[in-house]
């Protein structure tokens, strides 16, 4: 990705974007024994839809969406999402244009790098604490008014 590219990205991403590690409930008893998982992503959400496409076209990896339905006095809001190893990988190369953003990213990154390391039976109780305290740094972050 060019320099300038980057810079443009982490501005929208500072500007328009969230950048978060979930816990997500799972039906799923093989996937997790807890009742949960975690994942981290961002997102940048606008009303100008060539943006958010140019976003994706550029780094070649992400989903845009688009609302079905929405307020009627209200411009539909489009989406642009990056997942897991993809955000982690993007959020590096574009760590050194963040500004508002930058401890976020750190954040998500040290979590992803994390990510794969379960054993035979699942996660250590110790893992889900790991993971569990980079969401709480998430939410903490992410706390509006902050």
């Amino acid at each position: 990705m060019r320099k300038i590219n980057a810079a443009y990205l982490a501005g929208l991403i500072d500007g328009e974007g969230s950048i978060f590690v979930q816990r997500v409930k799972t039906r799923n008893k093989k996937m997790s024994r807890s009742g949960f998982h975690y994942r981290a992503g961002f997102a940048i959400t606008m009303t100008d839809l060539k943006t958010v496409e140019w976003c994706a076209r550029t780094t070649g990896c992400g989903r845009v969406s688009s609302p079905r339905h929405c307020k009627r006095n209200h411009r539909p809001g489009h989406r642009w999402s990056v997942w897991s190893k993809q955000s982690s990988a993007l959020l590096l190369l574009l760590l050194p244009y963040l500004r508002l953003k930058k401890p976020h990213a750190a954040n998500l990154i040290k979590f992803q790098s994390r990510m794969g390391v379960a054993g035979r039976f699942g996660n250590s109780k110790l893992e889900i604490l790991r993971r569990e305290r980079h969401r709480q740094i998430s939410l903490v972050l992410n706390k509006r008014g902050r």
